[in-house]
């Protein structure tokens, strides 16, 4: 009885950490005035995890939808984020319009004009009801209207514009390119690009020159992934413009744990389904899987745009600045060894332990001062006769608190 107890406990709690809450939401539906690409946005919420307080802005590819990136979206509902998947102006190749063409701000006119709406070309036709500005502004008005418990107020300013400093702009492909572009107006709080910025001149034979230009966000908020037989070096290129190579050259993920030497310019070499390099880091159809068929990539997608602080359900903070980070560790599953990684922005009493599903310690890292930097602790479950199952791990380190799920394998 015991035994199948325990089992029932097991499953209870892994529902529990996956129950999000899914908002599928016609673009008309917030706004009558949006005529064109009218696919259903994307929203989520999981409130059985402590929220974080910050807003996941995610943007497909050229020609895609929201629902072609779902699992990216429930990784970060799982860690607490809000999570938006937002439908826009995307059904054009960038390349096709702007890679031969003379004039010099072709790229940067396209993107702004998807952003904001304003006339800036006549190779796209974009009003303001249509761009993103307007779309992320009307939906999240209708999420606070409809669901006043999720926290979407936070992500509104008084003037119903969006907060920016509160998001986490991310994006696949042409969606990349436009997370880059919001952070290069807008202060953001980070900036994920998946296989992108893509903007390359062949009339010129360089990237798009609005890459030279100052960004409001600083290059510290910039990361980038991308799989090494999908142009990584043109990525590159891009991804120095942006001052990323400050913070560490390439780092491979399949031979480096996470945080990937703090590094923000990260590459893949596993071949994906179908050998669909340029999706396989985002897209939910060719992005590999482990064998209990979550994504391989999912600590490559924590690390770059998830790791922030946690608040109340009234939106006050409860701590943890930038700088601290608990990784997910690696590997998982793991039988019986794992290594757990953490960094520190400041010298600071660190408490690290494991739990069962039951929320019982089982073991204890660490319980020291440590200084400032990224550290390392092994775990050996085989000194613990564990069994197999699920156990978490969590770090106390002043006023910051994460936890994280891992797998035991026998």
């Amino acid at each position: 009885m015991k035994k199948i107890y325990s089992i029932i406990l097991l499953i209870c709690f892994s529902f529990s950490l996956y129950a999000q809450t899914e908002y599928k939401i016609p673009p008309k539906t917030t706004d009558s005035a949006i005529d064109n690409w009218l696919e259903d946005n994307y929203a989520y919420t999981n409130k059985n995890m402590p929220q974080m307080g910050k807003l996941i802005l995610f943007l497909p590819g050229s020609g895609l939808n929201p629902s072609a990136y779902l699992l990216i979206l429930k990784e970060a509902a799982n860690k607490g984020y809000n999570v938006i998947g937002l439908k826009y102006p995307n059904t054009f190749s960038l390349a096709e319009l702007c890679s031969k063409s003379t004039d010099s701000s072709c790229y940067e006119k396209v993107r702004l004009e998807v952003l904001d709406g304003k006339d800036r070309t006549q190779l796209v036709n974009v009003s303001r009801a249509n761009s993103i500005e307007n779309r992320l502004s009307k939906l999240l008005i209708y999420l606070k209207a409809n669901y006043p418990d999720g926290l979407w107020n936070l992500y509104l300013k008084p003037d119903g514009t969006p907060e920016w400093s509160l998001i986490i702009a991310m994006g696949h492909s042409l969606g990349g390119g436009m997370a880059a572009i919001i952070a290069q107006k807008y202060y953001t709080l980070r900036v994920a690009m998946l296989a992108s910025p893509t903007d390359y001149s062949d009339y010129f034979n360089r990237p798009a020159f609005y890459f030279d230009k100052p960004h409001v966000t600083p290059s510290s908020h910039y990361f980038g992934f991308g799989h090494n037989k999908d142009g990584i070096q043109r990525y590159a290129e891009i991804w120095k413009l942006l001052g990323m190579d400050q913070f560490g050259p390439l780092v491979n993920v399949d031979t480096t744990q996470s945080p990937y030497l703090m590094s923000h310019m990260l590459t893949t070499g596993v071949t994906p389904p179908q050998s669909d390099y340029h999706g396989s880091v985002a897209m939910d159809a060719v992005t590999p899987k482990n064998s209990d068929g979550s994504p391989l990539f999912a600590p490559v997608w924590e690390y770059m745009a998830f790791p922030f602080q946690i608040i109340d359900r009234a939106g006050k903070a409860q701590g943890s600045p930038e700088g601290y980070m608990l990784g997910q560790n690696y590997p998982n599953p793991f039988n019986p060894q794992t290594t757990i990684t953490f960094r520190l922005p400041a010298e600071v009493h660190v408490r690290l332990s494991v739990v069962n599903v039951l929320g019982n310690e089982i073991a204890v890292l660490l319980d020291e001062e440590k200084p400032a930097g990224e550290h390392t602790v092994k775990f050996n479950a085989a000194e613990h006769n564990l069994t197999a199952g699920i156990y978490f791990f969590k770090m106390n380190a002043g006023n910051f608190y994460s936890i994280k799920k891992m797998v035991l394998l026998k």
